[in-house]
């Protein structure tokens, strides 16, 4: 199985909607001297495509993450979004992190307000957007609850309905699912992919370390060397829609599974021989 550098999801305008060209990132270390995280990474995302990064830990998959959020500047490189340069971060792109980051003294329902309250939205337009998203997550009857009262499932839905209310072009999902029991993680793998049709907000930026997670969610998987960060492999990922359990079972699925995984452990371990699985 080669790399694949097809694009997809292209604009009417056949231009994708994130490209990333020769993006460099340095970080001072604690005897001051500097590490590259990632060394001219390029990349592009197309409109409607969820998209997913994966590679072994200290790749720099958050920090590329946070690079398209605007929230950490490249040292070299540049990141277009919609054909518009940005450096900051922006109403267009929303992020859903793996430890839910809620407000602990806030409801459900004022959680998923937040973004809406801080950019100025009128009361009924609060409450009405706010309500729709609590419902298509799952939690119309826990709007009054608080955190503490969710199951973390629960509270990542919440994390979820919060991205989403401020419908945004692009969502960022930062490992959402990776700190949850394996049951949980896999019906909310489901689930999102239902929220993702429903909500009509078509771009997902996804970072896992989960080789199944990615194959089942995506359209697309770029896999990523470390030290320093870069693109190892695109692949695209053309098993059919909507996926479901039925998937998982896919001999094509299972394929891709084991290919992602052998391409990882030759990262980690490129002195040990692949493992071959009868479907390869």
């Amino acid at each position: 199985m080669e790399a694949n550098n097809v694009n997809q999801g292209l604009s009417p305008m056949n231009k994708p909607l994130i490209e990333m060209e020769n993006i460099t990132k340095r970080f001072k270390v604690r005897d001051g001297s500097m590490f590259t995280a990632l060394d001219r990474v390029s990349l592009q995302v197309g409109y409607g495509e969820f998209f997913s990064i994966i590679g072994p830990s200290g790749c720099g998959k958050t920090t590329l993450l946070k690079i398209i959020d605007g929230l950490v500047p490249t040292d070299e490189g540049s990141v277009i979004i919609q054909g518009k340069e940005i450096s900051t971060p922006g109403p267009d792109r929303a992020v859903v992190f793996q430890d839910f980051a809620l407000m602990p003294w806030a409801t459900t329902l004022k959680n998923v307000a937040f973004p809406l309250e801080i950019k100025g939205s009128p009361a009924t337009e609060v409450s009405t957007l706010a309500s729709k998203y609590i419902e298509l997550v799952g939690l119309g009857d826990f709007a009054d609850h608080y955190p503490h009262e969710l199951s973390g499932g629960m509270q990542q839905r919440v994390g979820l309905a919060r991205a989403l209310v401020a419908e945004p072009t692009i969502l960022l999902m930062d490992e959402p699912f990776g700190s949850l029991d394996a049951q949980t993680r896999r019906e909310l793998q489901n689930e999102l992919l239902t929220i993702w049709k429903a909500s009509g907000q078509g771009t997902v930026v996804f970072v896992t370390h989960s080789m199944d997670e990615a194959v089942y969610l995506s359209d697309k998987i770029v896999i990523m060397s470390t030290r320093p960060g870069r693109i190892h492999e695109e692949l695209i990922i053309d098993l059919p829609r909507p996926r479901s359990e039925a998937t998982r079972k896919d001999s094509k699925y299972v394929e891709l599974v084991e290919y992602v995984w052998n391409v990882l452990k030759i990262l980690a371990h490129p002195d040990e021989p692949p493992i071959k699985s009868d479907t390869q």
